[in-house]
């Protein structure tokens, strides 16, 4: 037994004489032979590549974020803007329609003085179609302008 003991490591020690060459071969071949600083070199340029990444994607979502935000706060800005103007929209109506009833007001006052005058002279009988006309003009202009503001305070009521 000592005999096949010796004889196996003689051949453990023949194989690893003759394996060791070869392997040894195929490390210090210059061209496959990565030394530490290559190797930092590459996992530095890697890491470059991949923190690039990382902060693309990083600045990517904070540009999004910053987009949607300011969308939002123009959007905001905008509907403050548009109710303030429809609400500037129906008080100016309601303003105007002041304006038109006292035109009304004044026109019913002149298709008056024109009757009562035309009792006493017949010739101002002739002015009353025109100045009826008139007052009936003023009526319509005054029932649009209500009608105006309803669908004007209607829409906003709606929008906002």
């Amino acid at each position: 037994m000592k005999k096949f003991t010796k004889v196996l490591t003689a051949a453990a020690i023949i194989s690893a004489l003759c394996v060791v060459p070869a392997f040894a071969q195929e490390v210090t071949d210059p061209k496959s032979v990565v030394t530490e600083a290559q190797l930092n070199q590459t996992l530095a340029a890697h890491q470059a590549v991949v923190q690039g990444q990382v902060d693309y994607i990083c600045n990517s979502m904070a540009d999004k974020d910053a987009a949607a935000r300011h969308a939002a706060v123009v959007a905001d800005q905008v509907k403050k803007y548009n109710r303030s103007e429809a609400a500037n929209y129906i008080d100016y109506l309601k303003k105007v329609n002041v304006n038109l009833k006292e035109t009304e007001r004044i026109k019913k006052e002149v298709v008056d003085n024109y009757t009562n005058l035309s009792k006493v002279n017949p010739s101002y009988a002739a002015m009353i179609p025109q100045a009826q006309n008139d007052y009936n003009k003023a009526v319509a202009d005054r029932l649009q302008n209500e009608a105006n503001i309803a669908k004007a305070a209607a829409d906003f009521a709606i929008m906002y």
